[in-house]
């Protein structure tokens, strides 16, 4: 059920997610809560996985590609590192107008 409070904030909300998830319109902030946050660091991880194995398999043809997107796989393992480390257990909050955008956990 979408619930919308007086601040403009528009949720789906789960009991069992603790935190808010929406976007408050006035500020441009996306709330994530935490079932969010924990579905996006499996996606991170699901695809640092991917780069790894895509990595090893380009190396076998050609060296540079394939250390390429091994590097890459490590990055996108780090960014789910960080989220997963920093997280409060009630997700993030990202201001998405500022430059760069900043990530704050709730």
């Amino acid at each position: 059920m979408f619930k919308s409070s007086n601040r403009g904030v528009e949720s789906l909300k789960l009991q069992s997610c603790p935190g808010i998830s929406g976007y408050y319109l006035g500020q441009n902030i996306l709330f994530l809560d935490n079932c969010i946050t924990k579905d996006i660091i499996w996606f991170l991880l699901e695809g640092a996985a991917y780069y790894s194995i895509m990595g090893l398999l380009a190396s076998t043809f050609v060296m540079p590609a394939g250390i390429t997107v091994g590097v890459a796989g490590i990055l996108v393992g780090l960014g789910a590192g960080y989220l997963s480390l920093y997280n409060r257990g009630y997700g993030y909050s990202v201001f998405v107008t500022r430059t760069p955008m900043e990530l704050y956990p709730q």
